[in-house]
């Protein structure tokens, strides 16, 4: 399935009325989504995440609020508050625009008849609207997404808290460098790790970056800011060429009076130092505080930076190079945010 890669620094949140709730289903078979469908000037929206994610498409954000969504034959592009919509450089018109429901972009269903070449049933007297599919491959897809998003969880507490999960540097910004790997590249095979982890407990997550690109510190922080996230997570490794003794797994955080959900930063690097260390068999060497670093100061929530391993230890190098251990410390990451909540 292509990936779908959403960054942005920021969006106009527009407000929005919605009437009572729309029964959506595919094939007649209810489906687990991000957010619920809502209804806007008697038009049903349903969340666009769950559109690419079932029909196979990529899509795109831009820092003005633009969403380019590729099919695979065309490529079209909307504008949150514009009725707007671009098909293949081609301008059209759409009778109900994309909003923001709890920072989810929702799209008119209507956008998968038009668009997406699927087939909508409305069925008034019950209120369900019934999208119909026929290729099994995509039916399977979306039994696939709706699991995905099935709301049970073992951290019911957890569950539809929004967590910015960072993996650090990348693009042009490589982090450390040693024994032939580059930081950037661990550092985001350990996030899509703790992505995977936190959804399957119903965390509504997003990521700095999803792919090797350059993102500046304050796109991290202002991403995590406008959508007023519970907890920023960072992903990083150590390095320290000059002491290659030195390994093991240590949490930073900022000395912060910020407060949600009954977690602080310190809390949270508390319980992330314990989790990691133990359940990825690294050697603890504790929480540090750091007031002095980008993303921990300018988060208006609490945040830490987890730095797994050290890349210039020969045994933590090791480690790093062996995809079992990666994703092992990337769900341990996700356990420590799970058991905060």
């Amino acid at each position: 399935m292509k990936k779908i890669y959403i960054s942005f620094l920021f969006v106009i949140f527009l407000l929005f009325s919605t009437a009572s709730a729309v029964d959506v289903r595919v094939n007649f078979s209810k489906i687990n989504m991000p957010e619920e469908p809502i209804i806007v000037n008697n038009r049903t929206l349903l969340p666009l995440r769950i559109i690419a994610e079932i029909f196979d498409c990529n899509v795109g954000w831009d820092p003005n609020g633009i969403v380019t969504v590729d099919n695979g034959e065309d490529n079209i592009v909307l504008t949150l508050n514009s009725n707007k919509v671009i098909v293949n450089e081609v301008e059209e018109e759409i009778d109900t625009f994309p909003v923001l429901k709890n920072s989810t972009t929702m799209v008119p269903i209507k956008f998968l008849e038009d668009y997406i070449d699927a087939k909508i049933e409305w069925y008034q007297d019950t209120e369900i609207v019934n999208i119909v599919i026929e290729d099994d491959a995509i039916m399977e897809r979306a039994q696939n997404v709706s699991r995905s998003y099935d709301r049970r969880s073992k951290y019911p507490k957890a569950v539809n808290k929004i967590v910015v999960v960072d993996a650090g540097h990348g693009g042009t910004e490589v982090g450390a460098t040693y024994g032939g790997i580059y930081e950037k590249n661990i550092n985001l095979k350990i996030a899509k790790y703790v992505k995977d982890e936190l959804e399957k407990n119903g965390v509504r997550v997003y990521m700095t970056r999803t792919e090797d690109v350059t993102t500046t510190l304050a796109s991290r922080t202002t991403l995590a800011n406008y959508l007023n996230a519970d907890l920023f997570v960072s992903v990083h490794n150590n390095a320290m060429p000059n002491k290659t003794s030195i390994k093991g797994t240590e949490v930073l955080y900022p000395t912060s009076s910020i407060v949600k959900n009954g977690i602080t930063a310190y809390s949270l690097a508390q319980k992330l130092q314990q989790v990691v260390s133990t359940e990825a068999g690294t050697y603890n060497k504790g929480v540090i505080n750091r007031n002095n670093l980008y993303v921990l100061n300018k988060t208006n929530m609490p945040a830490v930076i987890v730095e797994v391993a050290y890349m210039t230890n020969w045994s933590d190098l090791q480690k790093l190079k062996n995809d079992t251990f990666l994703e092992k410390a990337g769900r341990a990451i996700a356990r420590g945010v799970l058991e905060s909540f």
